[in-house]
Parts: structure tokens; sequence; C-alpha cells
């Protein structure tokens, strides 16, 4: 065991399962169905303080600082998601409010879009048919040489 980072520990360091461990010989499953012990009750499988504490101490070796860092790490996580489940409705709200900004600029936008290409239509609806075609033909003299 090892010191863990979980923030639901109640009190003092919180334990987690290491990397390191004894490897225990092979058993068939009839076997350890024959020599298990009873399913323990949730409450069964909690550690107290002290014990935790004399795991850590004791048996993995750490000292009285690296439980007292470990608590602090852990007390501020458990306050960082205090924070977070006291203002996530806000935070609902403002996501909500933003999105209807967004929705209501790209409506505005679309729209101005929209009546500029209309007004556009209606004030020039065939500029094309009419406007005369310019041609002008040019004289000798009006001609420019590109030749110097």
């Amino acid at each position: 065991m090892t010191i863990g980072d979980h923030p639901c520990c109640e009190y003092g360091p919180p334990t987690s399962l290491d990397w390191e461990y004894e490897e225990v010989h092979d058993s068939s499953l009839d076997e350890y169905e024959a020599t298990r012990v009873p399913r323990r009750k949730r409450g069964e499988m909690a550690l107290h303080y002290w014990r935790r504490k004399n795991i850590l101490m004791a048996i993995a070796g750490f000292t009285e600082d690296d439980l007292k860092r470990a608590t602090r790490r852990k007390d501020f996580c458990r306050f960082q998601r205090q924070v977070t489940n006291t203002f996530s409705s806000v935070w609902r709200v403002e996501d909500a409010l933003e999105s209807v900004a967004r929705k209501t600029k790209r409506a505005m936008v679309n729209m101005r879009n929209r009546v500029s290409v209309r007004s556009s239509q209606t004030v020039w609806p065939d500029v094309k048919n009419r406007v005369p075609e310019y041609s002008r033909t040019t004289t000798s003299e009006e001609s420019i040489s590109l030749d110097r």
C-alpha cells in the first residue's frame, strides 16, 4: 500500500494500492472457493485513521511529514470539488446564456445578410438589362503604343 490521492477519505491521508506487490502461489478456483473467507460488509472494508497511519508508517515506510503533506493535498482537492459542486449550477446558467448570445448574434448576421441581398435585388433587379453596353471605338490617334 502507498499514500493515495482520493479526496473522499474523511480524516487523515488516503491509501492506495502500490505497483509493488508480493506474488503468492496459484490456486485452482475450487480450492479458492473452499478456503475463502466470507464476504466482508461495507463498513468492515473501510480503514480508520489509526489503521491507515500504522500501515503507511510501519509497513510502507512513510514519515509523519509525508502523511501531513498527503492530508493537505487531499483536503485541497476536496475543497476544489466543493467549489465545483457549489458553482456548477451557476456555470450551467452561464453556459446557457453564452449559447443564447452566440445564436442571437448568428441570427442577426444572417438576417442582415438576407436583408442586404433583398434590398440590392429590389433597387436594381436587372441592372445588366437596363444599363446600355458601353463601347468605345478608338481612333488611331488614341491608340496607345507599347513599343517605345
